[in-house]
């Protein structure tokens, strides 16, 4: 891995930033200072969903993440089915993280999926991005066994799990034997879409992003194959570079006349606007749950 000081002398700043104020611009965790009383949310809750709505655990693949939640109790053999990708930096977290969030799609008919991955260091960004590939892979393919309509699966993640998503959706599946598109369209919340940042900065080193590697692992240098529809959505108080990410990929996705619709989340934040998706009620479920309902359609951008 280049040295800050050798990658500095490759690019001197990154969408005006210097790249030793990346970290700080991308690190919710410096403007909401009760980050981690937030995140002790996502405890409670997700043993409350696990205990009252068992999941059904699958594995995809042999390593020791390897593994996914399905979650569908009352809902109908054959429905469409939500793919979530938890967040965590790549470094932290697991499926167990998303259970929140199963009970209030489920009884939208919705089945729930929370897919686990390996995590970095131990595996590196490129080795996790291809787990998540597979994971994929396996869902359609077993469409039948997990009781959901492949035709109408869906991807979504907050944070690292949007990266993940975004991959994803800008992944040529026909290079797996696959149709060219697997995914109906994706929810992407509070996500950035490229790798540069994460390459230059110091901080994220531990994902052993190599300079070569950085296009290739990058959505948002893979719009051609981006499936719509999409919604893209951030808190109202993230970080500066996740708003400016967020502009980038829902300006080249209307370059290329794809659906996509931009959404603040108002008054929330990184950690809280994912808990939203517990209730029936909030902006970010009903865009949600109208997407999978195929309430959007078409293949023109909406701003």
């Amino acid at each position: 891995m280049p040295t800050q000081d050798a990658r500095i002398g490759q690019a001197e700043d990154y969408m005006g930033y210097k790249i030793s104020e990346i970290w700080d611009a991308l690190d919710p965790k410096i403007t909401i200072p009760n980050w981690m009383e937030l995140v002790s949310d996502y405890g409670k809750h997700n043993e409350a969903a696990r205990r009252h709505n068992p999941p059904k655990t699958f594995r995809y693949a042999d390593h020791d993440r390897g593994e996914l939640d399905l979650y569908a109790q009352g809902v109908p053999n054959g429905a469409p089915a939500l793919v979530m990708f938890h967040g965590g930096g790549f470094s932290l977290l697991s499926k167990e993280d998303m259970a929140f969030a199963a009970p209030t799609f489920n009884a939208a008919g919705i089945a729930y999926i929370s897919v686990g991955y390996p995590l970095a260091p131990g595996a590196r960004f490129s080795e996790l991005l291809a787990a998540t590939q597979n994971a994929a892979k396996w869902i359609y393919e077993n469409a039948q066994e997990l009781g959901i309509d492949r035709e109408r699966i869906y991807v979504t993640g907050g944070s690292a799990g949007a990266y993940i998503s975004a991959y994803l959706l800008t992944t040529d599946w026909r290079d797996f034997g696959l149709p060219r598109s697997i995914f109906a369209g994706g929810m992407l919340l509070n996500g950035v879409f490229d790798a540069t940042p994460l390459y230059l900065s110091e901080g994220w080193d531990y994902l052993g992003i190599k300079e070569e590697e950085v296009e290739a692992l990058s959505p948002i240098s893979r719009t051609d194959d981006l499936v719509d529809p999409i919604l893209l959505a951030r808190g109202e108080d993230e970080p500066p570079l996740t708003h400016l990410a967020n502009e980038q990929l829902a300006a080249a996705a209307a370059e290329r006349g794809l659906l996509v619709e931009s959404y603040v989340d108002r008054g929330s934040n990184h950690f809280s606007m994912i808990l939203a998706l517990m209730d029936r009620q909030s902006n970010l479920f009903r865009k949600m749950e109208d997407m999978i309902a195929g309430g959007t359609e078409g293949t023109a951008a909406v701003a």
